[in-house]
């Protein structure tokens, strides 16, 4: 996409994913997206669903936190607050999940509810990160990347950099001087303290339940970034800046791809 369309690069980020998501249900034959909805499982913010909104999606988004609900209803997101396994509805034709599958065990009995909730030709998206994939040069490349933002940002808004570079979700990386660091408190930050699931799980556990019609790779380090840039179109433009080097970088084995993007259905029944 055209970076300066998105108004933030959180945004921008949320974009990518959403025409992930339109592609996905229009190659499975829901041509017309205006005549489905769609449940968005862990919505965070509401960034995805309020961008899937504009391009004709009705989504249902849920999520536990009532901040986070809040925020993602000032964006016209018709968000509720529960649980998935506290959430009933008849089932839906497109189910996506996005960065949130990883805080969800026990596996087996989330994918069992998803399962439940899908209809028989209905999909689901998920797009996540494989955190054991992330090693030294991912953590090099992050730490280039950070100490690029904070000289941009030093110069052009000293406020700015106090604001945005101590962000509360990220102190794995801003405490970190080396890439050594970064390694070993992401590491710690994600397997260690939250016990994230891996993407060697997640993957395994979808298979086990559901049929595979796509499976990539894909960039997701630059969405960390997106958190420390500012809400403006030069923090936009810099969000699809690091976008594409990670695109470039991934292309010559500098740096590996820890994203992962499945789509799935239902098992066809014999």
């Amino acid at each position: 996409m055209n970076p300066i369309s998105a108004q933030n690069p959180l945004q921008f980020a949320a974009t990518i994913t959403a025409q992930f998501v339109r592609e996905a249900a229009v190659k499975l034959g829901h041509y017309d997206l205006s005549q489905i909805t769609a449940l968005d499982v862990g919505c965070g913010e509401g960034q995805i669903a309020c961008e899937l909104g504009k391009l004709g999606l009705k989504t249902i988004a849920i999520d536990g936190n009532g901040e986070s609900i809040d925020k993602a209803r000032a964006l016209g997101v018709d968000a509720r607050e529960t649980l998935l396994a506290n959430f009933e509805h008849e089932p839906f034709e497109l189910i996506y999940v996005s960065r949130a599958l990883h805080h969800m065990p026990p596996l087996a009995e989330t994918l069992a509810k998803l399962n439940a909730m899908l209809s028989e030709d209905g999909i689901l998206v998920i797009d996540d990160f494989c955190r054991e994939l992330f090693q030294l040069p991912e953590s090099a490349w992050l730490l280039d990347c950070l100490q690029r933002i904070r000289a941009k940002s030093s110069a052009s808004d000293p406020i700015n950099v106090a604001e945005k570079l101590d962000h509360p979700r990220h102190k794995w990386l801003i405490s970190s001087q080396k890439a050594e660091e970064i390694l070993h408190n992401w590491h710690h930050h994600h397997d260690d303290k939250h016990k994230l699931l891996t993407g060697k799980e997640m993957q395994e556990g979808l298979e086990q339940q559901f049929s595979i019609a796509r499976i990539e790779a894909v960039p997701c380090l630059f969405r960390f970034l997106c958190d420390f840039l500012p809400a403006t179109t030069s923090g936009t433009i810099d969000a699809a800046a690091f976008h594409q080097e990670e695109i470039e970088k991934i292309k010559t084995e500098q740096v590996t791809a820890i994203g992962l993007r499945m789509v799935l259905q239902k098992r066809t029944k014999k």
